[in-house]
């Protein structure tokens, strides 16, 4: 072989297997990290923030099955402030509508989520049960919502605005028909002005 072909020969497969390496590496999409919050200020009424009511972001996404809508905390590990329960709950207006996702944890451990498509109003009548994984490792709190229960997503395109989210220490009590009596303590809040179209690339997962 001709020393000179062999060097260039070689500095071809050389180049040629750095090529995927760098093909994999993709920014995030820019609908992410739609709401943030500074860690530290979940407020109660005597003694310091507590971690498992700190929000520090948040997102939301859909796609062709789910709207998710995803909670981001300081820490989800077990805390004495949340022990008797919490309420997380995270809204949006879905073009000129409020909406909501909501989870309830009981002092047992158990806990209830649900969506609902008009949350102007104070009544749990129009709330429907969804499917939720709450991440103590991430200190990540999800919520699956099937598109088809969203009405405004029977059109795609829509815009989600008004993101805000609260997460809150409670006294949360299960009753005999599903429902539950919250009491609401201190906690911690956030918003965003950010805003998200229906079906635009995100980091969520599950849509």
């Amino acid at each position: 072989m001709n020393p000179r072909y062999g060097i260039c020969l070689a500095a071809v497969l050389a180049f040629g297997s750095a090529a995927p390496a760098l093909a994999a590496t993709k920014p995030l999409p820019k609908s992410c990290s739609l709401l943030s919050d500074s860690p530290g200020d979940a407020t109660q009424a005597a003694g310091p923030s507590s971690d498992s009511i700190d929000i520090v972001g948040g997102d939301l996404g859909s796609g062709a099955k789910n709207l998710v809508v995803l909670l981001r905390l300081k820490s989800l590990a077990k805390d004495p402030l949340t022990t008797p329960g919490a309420t997380y709950v995270f809204t949006w207006q879905a073009g000129a509508t409020k909406q909501s996702a909501t989870l309830l944890q009981f002092s047992d451990g158990t806990r209830k989520a649900a969506f609902k498509a008009d949350a102007a109003t104070g009544s749990n009548v129009a709330e429907v049960p969804v499917g939720y994984v709450v991440d103590t490792a991430t200190a990540t709190i999800l919520w699956s919502i099937p598109r088809r229960v969203v009405p405004q997503l029977k059109t795609k395109g829509v815009k989600f605005t008004g993101l805000a989210a609260s997460a809150r220490p409670a006294v949360n009590i299960a009753m005999p028909t599903g429902s539950a009596s919250t009491t609401i303590l201190n906690g911690d809040e956030a918003s965003s002005p950010r805003s998200y179209v229906d079906s635009t690339p995100t980091c969520v997962k599950g849509i």
